[in-house]
């Protein structure tokens, strides 16, 4: 466990510890790497010690890049190792270990506010996700759309016509044979 570094056996002899040197681990000239490293140690003449917070060994070599992965950023491995962030209709974005911060596309959401298992899972442009979760689009005597993320009348049901041109209220005017709706 002891190994002559600076080449001098008469003066000192075998001087370093080669088992619990983090400049000489496992061999002279063998250094721990610093890198995000809280404490910087070697046992058994491998290169151990903690992280900084934030930081994780994922490539378990702390000899070489000590504690390379942010995991407070990483999209790839947000909060610990391997925790990658969903990549299903969402911008990625890991912030203080957590995937939540990101961003949904287009006419997508987060229902189950799981954005790192599977991310938007929810297309919002359907009858029953109409803008939003849980959001159902239905207009009164009409058939209805949520082609754009925003419920609207498809059509009006037969005999009914949309007079007054808004879309909330559905297709009012019931007038059976003939437009009698005022046009």
């Amino acid at each position: 466990g002891f190994a002559d570094c600076n080449t001098n056996k008469r003066t000192d002899g075998c001087e370093i510890s080669t088992t619990t040197n983090a400049d000489n681990c496992g061999g002279c000239g063998t250094i721990c790497s610093p890198n995000n490293m809280a404490t910087r140690t070697c046992g058994a003449g491998a290169c151990n010690g903690t992280c900084n917070a934030g930081f994780d060994d994922c490539n378990l070599n702390k000899q070489t890049d000590g504690c390379e992965t942010n995991i407070n950023g990483d999209v790839g491995s947000c909060g610990a190792c391997a925790a990658a962030c969903s990549t299903n209709h969402i911008t990625r974005s890991c912030t203080a270990g957590s995937c939540e911060s990101g961003t949904c596309v287009g006419l997508w959401a987060d229902c189950n506010a799981n954005r790192r298992a599977d991310g938007c899972e929810r297309a919002i442009d359907t009858l029953t996700d109409c803008g939003g979760c849980g959001v159902p689009c239905s207009r009164s005597n009409a058939s209805a759309t949520c082609a754009t993320g925003a419920c609207a009348i498809a059509g009006c049901s037969a005999d009914f016509f949309n007079v007054d041109g808004a879309d909330a209220n559905g297709c009012e005017c019931n007038a059976p044979g003939l437009n009698a709706c005022g046009s």
